[in-house]
């Protein structure tokens, strides 16, 4: 198993990855996805991991959308994505935070019109 020594500090962990908040030597900061293995997933793993990077590849730079930076795989087994560091995480999490009905109304309106834009 990937010890997050190996990737910085965990700041989120979901169903099928976690996400290490990653500070390289020349003191540029990123996010790293690993995604989980899982012996009764076998393939479904790597098919998950391969989706992603196609849809985000696709996707391209865009303002409003976390970029891919690399995509690879760690130690021979461990599918890992290295994408922009969000400071404030994800708009789910920042709402969970916040509140979702604590934004005010120009950021209500804000964070829509960039979501809109990114679709």
């Amino acid at each position: 198993m990937v010890q997050s020594k190996d990737f910085g500090k965990l700041i989120e962990e979901g169903s099928f990855s976690r996400v290490f908040k990653h500070i390289a030597r020349d003191g540029r900061i990123s996010a790293i996805k690993v995604f989980k293995k899982k012996k009764n997933r076998l393939g479904a793993d790597l098919m998950m991991f391969k989706h992603e990077v196609k849809l985000m590849l696709s996707i391209g730079q865009h303002p409003f959308i976390v970029e891919l930076l690399e995509q690879g795989v760690y130690k021979s087994s461990t599918c890992c994505m290295i994408m922009e560091f969000c400071a404030e995480g994800d708009l789910l999490s920042l709402m969970d935070r916040i509140g979702k009905h604590h934004f005010a109304d120009s950021t209500r309106k804000a964070v829509i019109m960039q979501v809109t834009e990114a679709l």
